[in-house]
């Protein structure tokens, strides 16, 4: 009984931290805007990077500005001459350029976003032109209507009923009637886009985690010879393990986000083709985790009450924190 009630409590571990991650994948699959949270994640990575090269409120000698500059455009493709920058304002602080090398990472990427998003509306009315000839009797309606609904552009009546109700129409008019749904379906691609990265590096960084506390969990007895509590050892492991854990996602996340060239709509096919992949990968992992928790619940009464957790409750990583400060904090 001892040991079956040991195993409870290393598994209560891994299903908190697992409603954590599960509650962070919901609000990315039902948001209908990312912006916030990527840009949240820029900040902060930027941020840190900046703060382990130029320590906060430290003198100019304690610096590693060639280190910095490194990491910057090796990682982040955000190119900042911090020299030439003393150079030209003696009596600037850390804080005047981390500020700056947060914004011009900032704006690197909304520039990238916004390039991208027009791109993609020109590559849809490209093949939208393509498939509405001059020839109306050439036209395939049926295939335009098709690939309207597989891009996300919205219409307020369909192709076909569009033109049914006006006979005379012809392809400059029907473009114009995709027009503003085109302009609509490049916010669209923009948020398909982030939502599949940020999907795919929470699964692929969650399947390595869930590994590594079964691993955890494995050895953590031998912390008793040593006249430690295992499960207090576990606990406070685990809640190493999961701080670098977010820690990674948001740092991949951001490195992807400021490096990779975007071309229009192949990117966002070949994005979703590799998110499916890894989530194939990942499904055993997740199946898993949820048959620990069902198992969990059977044994709590009142775990069915925690599957939702509050933003002001005390985090479930036992940090001390409240959660919307703590691991509630992805973004």
């Amino acid at each position: 009984f001892e040991i079956r009630k040991q195993l409870l409590d290393y598994d209560d571990v891994a299903n908190d931290q697992r409603r954590v991650i599960y509650q962070q994948r919901d609000e990315i699959l039902q948001g209908d805007g990312l912006s916030n949270i990527t840009q949240n994640m820029i900040e902060g990575v930027i941020g840190q990077v900046f703060d382990d090269y130029i320590p906060p409120k430290s003198i100019e000698d304690m610096w590693d500005v060639s280190g910095l500059v490194k990491v910057l455009n090796d990682e982040f493709k955000i190119h900042y001459d911090i020299e030439q920058k003393i150079k030209n304002n003696p009596k600037i602080n850390e804080e005047e350029i981390r500020a700056e090398i947060i914004q011009s990472g900032l704006s690197s990427y909304q520039q990238k976003i916004s390039e991208f998003a027009m791109m993609v509306r020109q590559q849809l009315l490209s093949y939208m032109q393509n498939m509405l000839s001059a020839d109306k009797l050439n036209w395939n309606i049926e295939q335009l209507d098709a690939f309207c609904e597989q891009n996300g552009i919205g219409l307020s009546e369909s192709c076909a009923e569009y033109a049914a109700k006006n006979p005379a129409i012809n392809q400059e008019d029907m473009l114009n009637y995709l027009g503003q749904a085109v302009e609509r379906a490049g916010v669209l691609q923009v948020l398909r886009f982030e939502r599949g990265i940020l999907l795919q590096h929470i699964d692929y960084h969650w399947r390595d985690h869930l590994t590594l506390l079964e691993q955890l969990r494995q050895g953590i007895h031998l912390r008793g010879y040593a006249q430690k509590d295992p499960k207090q050892e576990y606990k406070y492991e685990a809640f190493n393990l999961f701080s670098v854990l977010l820690d990674n996602i948001k740092r991949d996340v951001v490195k992807i986000l400021l490096t990779i060239q975007l071309q229009g709509l192949n990117d966002i096919q070949a994005e979703e083709a590799m998110e499916s992949q890894i989530l194939k990968s990942t499904l055993p992992h997740h199946e898993m985790a949820q048959s620990i928790l069902i198992a969990n619940n059977n044994d709590k009464e009142e775990a069915g009450d925690s599957a939702k957790i509050s933003r002001n409750s005390p985090c479930v990583c036992g940090s001390g924190k409240k959660y919307k400060h703590c691991c509630g904090k992805l973004g």
